[in-house]
């Protein structure tokens, strides 16, 4: 059904910070030192004013999740996240920061139960996510991806909560992660920024690695229909009782080289492949 996909349906890419937040941001908000947290000066003075951006451009495949480190004030509302996309080589200032994300120029927000779609001239609003987000307290993590072709979906405590929107990478365009600690959300911090740029090209080498290695086990053998008959060699009968053992080696990296990333890396280490072979120092070194 549809909520068992959505409810299969996770992060790709490892939980990796790769970047932090932008230095440039609202007047009300701090970023620490090493950039992986922010949080509002004085939550209590005000409830908007508390957005803060991605220090790097999403690229490819990208993955961004926060945590709600503290929570709880007078105001009402929550933690926001969503893209906002400006022209290559211009930069954010605190002069063109907006109030609070949702009414962004270029923004893209999921805010309480809706997404607010300001990406055109056209903009949208409609309800989005199975759970509202005012529902989050401390220690929950709100995420997103980027996929290579520009489809936009979010993650609530990893997960799904499906397409929010697409196409969001243009030609002559940067598309940054947007964070707003919006009313109860004082603090946040980052637990997942990663970009793969070239996801597409490493997932057809590694299933290329995998189907020459099942190559290579496959001219071991010579094969008559279901039937697998040893090839001659100088162990003779000894290869006999390693034949179960190569016909199931061989249909796992058949089946592995179907896989998508990141998951098949680490089931080809499962598989125990040979460092001496080309193919197992490549498996082993990834």
């Amino acid at each position: 059904s549809e909520e068992q996909e959505l409810e299969e349906k996770t992060f790709l890419l490892p939980a990796e910070v790769q970047f932090g937040y932008l230095p440039v941001c609202s007047s009300h908000v701090e970023i620490s030192d090493d950039r992986r947290s922010a949080a509002k000066r004085d939550p209590s003075a005000t409830y908007a004013y508390g957005v803060v951006y991605g220090e790097r451009p999403l690229r490819g495949t990208a993955e961004f999740e926060v945590e709600l480190v503290s929570y709880g004030t007078g105001w009402s509302g929550t933690l926001k996240l969503g893209v906002m996309r400006c022209k290559t080589g211009s930069c954010v200032t605190d002069k063109n920061i907006p109030r609070y994300s949702p009414e962004g120029t270029h923004h893209c927000v999921w805010s309480s139960d809706k997404l607010h779609n300001r990406l055109t001239d056209c903009f949208t609003e409609q309800h989005y996510g199975e759970i509202n987000l005012d529902e989050l307290r401390a220690g929950d993590r709100l995420g997103m991806r980027v996929s290579h072709d520009g489809t936009l979906e979010f993650f609530v405590n990893g997960r799904h909560q499906g397409v929010a929107a697409e196409n969001l990478y243009q030609k002559g365009y940067d598309v940054y992660a947007v964070v707003d600690h919006y009313a109860n959300c004082k603090a946040t911090r980052i637990t997942r920024s990663v970009i793969y740029v070239d996801i597409r090209l490493q997932d057809i080498c590694l299933r290329k690695i995998a189907l020459w290695y099942a190559s290579v086990l496959e001219r071991e053998e010579v094969v008559w229909g279901d039937q697998y008959v040893p090839a001659v060699s100088e162990e003779g009968e000894s290869r006999q009782s390693d034949l179960s053992r190569r016909r199931k080696r061989r249909r796992q990296w058949r089946e592995w080289s179907l896989a998508d990333l990141p998951g098949c890396r680490t089931q080809w280490l499962e598989v125990g492949a040979d460092p001496s072979t080309p193919a197992g120092r490549v498996c082993c070194e990834r």
